[in-house]
Formats: structure tokens, C-alpha cells, sequence
């Protein structure tokens, strides 16, 4: 799933907000222990531009990464 990052806790756990497609004003929050994230080399623009246009572009935003 992609997400974002909204805020590191001192505890070692992210709040993780994770945006429903194609509308990103809509969504869940999750909290979420860092080992269990995988950062990815991607613009905010260009999540965005992927989840509102239902997933299109997901592969650049993946790049070598492999589940």
C-alpha cells in the first residue's frame, strides 16, 4: 500500500495516513512500526498523481523495489 508519513512518534512507531483511490482527501490512519515501512525514492506530487489516477505510474514510483 502507499502512504504517507504524517508523523514519527517517540516510540519508535510512524502515523501513517493511507489515501484511498482517486480521492485523496479520503482515507485511513494507521499507526505503524517503522520497521514494517519501506521508504521509497518518490516525490509527494508523484504519489499523488498516481493514487488519483488509480494506481497509473506506480511503476516508476517502485523503481528496483521488490516486496
Amino acid at each position: 500500500m502507499f502512504g504517507l508519513v504524517m508523523e514519527e512518534n517517540q516510540n519508535g512507531v510512524l502515523t501513517v495516513f493511507l489515501p484511498s483511490a482517486p480521492a485523496l482527501t479520503v482515507g485511513s490512519l494507521h499507526l505503524v512500526e517503522r520497521d514494517r515501512v519501506t521508504f521509497l525514492e518518490a516525490s509527494t506530487l508523484e504519489l499523488v498523481n498516481s493514487i488519483s489516477q488509480w494506481g497509473i505510474g506506480s511503476g516508476e514510483i517502485l523503481g528496483d523495489f521488490r516486496p
